[in-house]
């Protein structure tokens, strides 16, 4: 088992996508008609949750990930993440990519609440954060299979389809 951060580093020029208007909304799931790329050991597509405030980076990492075959879910705030990872009827996404600075709540905060109320030992998280090397020791507590600093769409969407890849 992956212990500490491991930072993923590529060219994206070969992966980034145009982004689409329907991005703009919070909640919702995107689906692609294409075939996944990754699947669970269930043979379900990968599911990926990505809870981020709305920006350039998001649009852009929800069409690589929806355009590759996730299923894709979108929350805006800490909130918005605790609501969709609290929901009973629905799996767990395999896979959170969290941004630190939420508005709201920190991603730890956040983390520790779901923690408490749901099962989030089989989530894989991905930790995007702006802060440099030396800042990160208290990252590292969050149990983060990934923290990636300052990452391009490309960075998150290789993290993701590598933790896929675990997934049983």
């Amino acid at each position: 088992m992956h212990r500490g951060p491991v930072h993923v580093r590529a060219s994206t020029s070969s992966v980034l996508a145009p982004p689409r208007q329907e991005e703009e909304l919070v909640g919702f799931r995107l689906r692609s008609k294409r075939q996944p790329e990754e699947e669970t050991g269930s043979g379900r597509p990968l599911s990926v949750l990505v809870a981020h405030r709305p920006c350039e980076l998001r649009k852009r990492v929800t069409t690589l990930l929806s355009d590759a075959g996730y299923n894709v879910s979108v929350a805006g705030s800490s909130q918005e993440t605790l609501l969709i990872l609290n929901q009973e009827n629905q799996p767990k996404p395999d896979v959170l990519v969290i941004e630190e600075d939420l508005p709201t709540m920190k991603a730890a905060e956040t983390l520790e609440k779901a923690r408490l109320t749901t099962n989030m030992r089989s989530v894989k998280i991905v930790l995007l954060t702006e802060r440099t090397e030396g800042d990160m020791p208290n990252l590292r507590d969050l149990k983060a299979s990934d923290i990636l600093t300052n990452p391009t769409p490309g960075e998150v969407f290789l993290a993701v389809q590598r933790l896929g890849r675990n997934i049983n």
